[in-house]
């Protein structure tokens, strides 16, 4: 009685061809995963009117291993205002504290083009929200 033993190679590479760089297994890429909100917390921010915040790093806020584009909003402009500010790929996100009250922050990192392959299983303009809540209270209740 003879035994055949069929051993199956698959290989995995890593490099950068028509789907763009990163694993190919079987000649096909990975599914592109959508952004994702990182560990890092980001905590609900009390201010005093008047007072600026910037939270450097804001991308790092995210993860993805496509290119992001961010965004932010505040739910209410009369109390905070928000700007990101983007220098060599890097964002700041900068808090206007204008009057006492609370808003909330949106911000919001979007994949524009997916992996860029124009390739169906990898979509594009997926997004992900993280929020904060920010408190704004008057000068003279911080006794200044």
């Amino acid at each position: 009685m003879f035994r055949t033993t069929l051993t199956l190679l698959v290989v995995a590479t890593i490099g950068c061809n028509g789907y763009g760089c990163g694993e190919i297994i079987n000649g096909y890429p990975p599914p592109n995963s959508p952004p994702r909100a990182s560990s890092i917390e980001l905590p609900d921010p009390v201010m005093t009117a008047g007072q600026s915040l910037t939270i450097s790093g804001a991308k790092t806020l995210f993860t993805d291993d496509d290119p992001l584009t961010l965004t932010a909003t505040s739910s209410d402009t009369t109390v905070v205002t928000v700007s990101l500010v983007r220098v060599d790929y890097t964002y700041s996100l900068i808090l206007d504290a204008l009057a006492p009250g609370t808003a909330e922050v949106s911000i919001v990192a979007t994949e524009p083009m997916g992996d860029g392959s124009q390739d169906e299983y990898q979509p594009s303009g997926r997004s992900v929200t993280r929020t904060i809540n920010v408190t704004v209270v008057d000068s003279a209740a911080q006794g200044t």
